[in-house]
Parts: structure tokens; sequence; C-alpha cells
């Protein structure tokens, strides 16, 4: 406990592994590990052309019909209702107050 020898070493190959890994590659560890296996990430910087278009976050979202929102207590027929929505590919249950759980 309180061993402050070690705390310089390991200051200095932080120093150094960070510029390293900028030279072997673009990404961090953590990125590289997203990338190689494909799993789906928003990038770290908006595009240009959603912020020189003025666009908002409704303008991103899909509206789902009304039958596609499903109540925590759905009865069978309100979930066969919203299983016939076509190119709907989830179902969020919305609470009292349009809040979804």
């Amino acid at each position: 406990v309180g061993d402050f020898g070690v705390v310089a070493p390991l200051m200095l190959s932080v120093f150094v592994a960070q510029p390293a890994s900028k030279l072997v590659g673009n990404f961090g560890y953590d990125e590289y590990l997203i990338i190689m296996k494909g799993v789906p990430f928003l990038d770290p910087e908006v595009p240009h052309e959603m912020i020189s278009g003025g666009f908002t976050a409704a303008d991103l979202i899909v509206e789902l019909p009304d039958a596609a929102l499903l109540p925590p207590n759905a009865t069978l027929e309100a979930i066969k209702r919203a299983l016939r929505q076509r190119k709907i590919t989830y179902y969020p249950i919305i609470d009292e107050g349009s809040i979804c759980i």
C-alpha cells in the first residue's frame, strides 16, 4: 500500500504508448475492436452535412404507428395488431405519459 515508486514508470509507459499507438494505427484499441467485430456505433464527429443542413434529432427519427406502441399490460389483440405492422422490427413498451420503458 502506498508504493509510489511505480507511479513514474507507469506514467512514462502511458506517455510513450499514446503516441506509439497513433503511429501504428488511426484508432485506439477499443475502437479497433469495435471495427473488427463489426459492432454498430456512432462516429465521434457529426457529419458536416448534418451541421450545415440544420438537422435536428426530430429529422432523423422514424415515427412508429400507434399500433406498434404497446402498453405494459397489452392485450393479445393489441399485440396482434402491432405484429401486423409491416416494416416494424421493434415494438417499444410505452408507459403512461408516453415514457418508453
